[in-house]
């Protein structure tokens, strides 16, 4: 197993120094985790940690970029307001509501922290058995491991450059 995608814990003692003031939460980690054939798949205690009070609201699931998405409900609905605000005939709004926003599903934790992954979405992001559950600060992602391992891999050749090109980069 590469150790890339190996479940690796962030310590959090750090993470409140990072927290907005508005109260805005930023999702952080990455693990390695294993879907049952049912769907079902434990969303880490960390991630459900930093959830925090969002956990009692369903949270939308939808088509990602070679993934599957996760949002706390009240990012989803932000997110559908901006699409709402698009001209509604432009080609790029019509392609976000079919591909995104018409899969959108609200899901919930289980007594035992799972998440159903619905069927539909688990065959479009090609999900079974090993995947990898990422924190993206205001979403969770949810990646077919090989796929995972593609997708960090590329980032991780273009990340210099990338940072390079920034006007201010991270410190």
């Amino acid at each position: 197993m590469c150790a890339i995608v190996s479940a690796i814990p962030i310590s959090w003692v750090w993470w409140a120094e990072f927290m907005p003031e508005n109260g805005e939460r930023l999702l952080g980690g990455r693990f390695t985790m294993s879907m049952d054939a049912k769907g079902r798949l434990a969303l880490p205690a960390s991630l459900r940690e930093q959830l925090g009070d969002a956990l009692d609201r369903p949270l939308w699931i939808t088509n990602g970029d070679r993934c599957l998405e996760i949002y706390p409900h009240d990012e989803w609905e932000a997110f559908v307001r901006r699409v709402q605000a698009m001209p509604p005939k432009a080609q790029l709004t019509r392609e976000i509501m079919i591909y995104y926003v018409s899969a959108a599903q609200p899901i919930t934790l289980d007594k035992a922290g799972r998440i159903l992954v619905p069927p539909s979405l688990r065959e479009e992001a090609g999900l079974r058995g090993e995947v990898v559950v990422v924190g993206m600060s205001q979403t969770i992602e949810i990646y077919n491991a090989e796929v995972f391992r593609q997708v960090f891999s590329r980032s991780r050749e273009n990340f210099a450059a990338n940072i390079s090109g920034m006007s201010e980069p991270l410190k």
